[in-house]
């Protein structure tokens, strides 16, 4: 098995043209809209045009995208970008995470020398005791995900309110990763509380829902005195002509058939993969999710089983670099469409027969 720090490296595994069904990276197996298919053989001259210098240009897209005020949108190189903006230029020295969660966000801050702490919440965990915890040692910021990266659920409301305040009350930044928020169609996004918590960031990509993950979008959402502020550290042309074009179609289309059929097809798709999933009788647990994946763990620690499923041309993702996670027996994986899902569950059961 190729060991990898993150999902979506199909590029990197198909050395021998072998092909892959990737289920290591959390992309919308049925997006990206069918405006941007249509429109593409107009776009491919774009690669000869610099792309607009001024991030004003990429706001007023986004923000009628996301329904967000173009102030408070910083547009970026993808969410990666953003994190190690916000790393590189928040005022902060002491950083709690709320582990597991996407793991450039420990790196990021780390690599700019600040120190960072590791509280870990899983589901099942009274979320009570994580804001105990949180608010026992000082720390300037804490970055929590809305879902999680890789556990696809999110605390409940009143944990936001008591969070919110409590950071408030103590000066506390607050980031908040909502990298996959549209599959839950935006039901506990924080992105309109920016203007009311002033330290309040909000993290969000376009490569998960829209499927755009070579094209690296992404953007922060705060308030626009720290949007103003932290703007100046961002690099010239973050955003390439290509994707700068996408979004002008987006924002300017009607995309309800396509938020409408992602969520109806992804409700099918993880009643049927819950489902067979749990037959293989191969999982301790596999949690719940609100979102296009799943974590789950083995019964068993077995390295085997991840280099079956690559054989077989299937690439899940291990979670054996996630904090709290570093038992082999950890792994994500994406909810795609049902001919790869069965692809998955076939490949799962063959291995549960022969172990």
């Amino acid at each position: 098995m190729i060991a990898v720090p993150h999902g979506g490296r199909v590029l990197e595994c198909t050395d021998n043209g072998k092909s892959l069904v990737d289920f290591s990276a959390n992309i919308n197996p049925w997006g990206p809209p069918a405006v941007l298919r249509e429109a593409w053989e107009g776009l491919f001259p774009l690669v000869t045009t610099y792309p607009p210098l001024s991030a004003d240009y990429h706001r007023k897209s986004l923000g009628s995208l996301y329904h967000i005020a173009s102030c408070s949108i910083l547009p970026c190189n993808g969410a990666s970008q953003g994190i190690y903006l916000l790393a590189r230029e928040l005022p902060v020295k002491q950083v709690a995470v709320c582990e597991p969660l996407f793991t450039e966000y420990a790196h990021a801050f780390r690599y700019y020398g600040k120190e960072v702490t590791h509280h870990l919440h899983l589901p099942g965990h009274d979320p009570s005791t994580l804001l105990d915890t949180l608010f026992q040692v000082p720390h300037d910021a804490i970055v929590i995900g809305n879902p999680g990266n890789p556990v696809g659920d999110t605390p409940p409301q009143w944990f936001w309110e008591i969070l919110l305040r409590r950071c408030d009350e103590k000066g506390i930044w607050l980031l908040v990763d909502e990298a996959f928020q549209e599959f839950m169609r935006e039901e506990t996004s924080l992105s309109a509380l920016v203007f009311q918590w002033k330290k309040l960031v909000v993290v969000r990509s376009l490569t998960k829902y829209y499927s755009l993950a070579g094209l690296r979008g992404g953007f922060l959402v705060s308030h626009p005195e720290l949007v103003s502020t932290i703007e100046r550290g961002v690099e010239p042309w973050s955003v390439n002509s290509i994707l700068t074009r996408a979004l002008d179609i987006l924002a300017s289309s009607d995309l309800s058939f396509f938020h409408n059929r992602t969520a109806e097809k992804l409700a099918e798709e993880k009643a049927f993969l819950e489902e067979g999933m749990k037959k293989t009788g191969l999982l301790e647990n596999m949690f719940p999710s609100k979102v296009n994946y799943y974590l789950a763990n083995l019964k068993n620690e077995d390295h085997e089983f991840f280099s079956f499923l690559e054989e077989r041309g299937i690439l899940v993702r291990s979670c054996s670099d996630f904090y709290g996670l570093s038992s082999g027996t950890w792994f994500r994986f994406a909810v795609r469409d049902r001919r790869e899902n069965l692809l998955l569950l076939e490949a799962a059961n063959e291995y549960a027969r022969k172990n």
